[in-house]
């Protein structure tokens, strides 16, 4: 499948490996780094880092949200903040 990240200005579409993960993610903030990202009023976008997940692409607007998905052939590592984590998980 396809998951589209829908922001007010824009839509990104981001292709799911066949072995995709999702997890919640409650304390992704524990230890947040931004290291291409940025953070403001639209949210945060871009690349961060942390203990647990290590180097991750983010598209976040509430933390508090958080789930990741991960994938172990790709490397992908992707952190998003759906208003429901129901039909995620």
């Amino acid at each position: 499948g396809t998951l589209t990240v829908s922001r007010p200005f824009w839509q990104t579409s981001i292709n799911l490996p066949p072995d995709a993960e999702f997890s919640l993610e409650p304390e992704i903030k524990k230890g947040l780094i931004k290291t291409a990202g940025n953070g403001g009023l639209f949210g945060y976008t871009g690349g961060f880092r942390n203990r647990k997940l290590g180097n991750f692409k983010a598209y976040a607007t509430n933390w508090d949200h958080a789930v990741s998905i991960t994938s172990r052939s790709t490397g992908m590592k992707i952190v998003i903040t759906p208003e429901s984590t129901e039909g995620i998980l």
